[in-house]
């Protein structure tokens, strides 16, 4: 999965699983609908913004963003543990 589809939707994903609107997150609708669906990339303000908003850490969006593009947690824990 292209790397911009994957984060816009782990960050889709926490946000409805929150039950976050798109306008809550500190940006515009528009801005935020784009990202979600991979057109756009928020910059790291914006992404920290949004984690903020979504009350997580910032890393969770990025290793959420990881499991899509790399099939899987156990992999990605391989890869950290080297």
């Amino acid at each position: 999965m292209e790397r911009k589809l994957a984060f816009g939707s782990a960050l889709k994903s926490v946000r409805v699983q929150k039950g976050i609107a798109q306008e809550q997150i500190g940006a515009s609708q528009s801005f935020v609908s784009t990202v979600e669906r991979g057109i756009r990339s928020p910059t790291i303000e914006k992404m920290e913004k949004f984690a903020e908003r979504l009350g997580v850490n910032p890393a969770t969006l990025i290793i959420l963003m990881q499991v899509d593009q790399e099939g899987g947690e156990e992999k990605i824990i391989e890869k950290v543990r080297g």
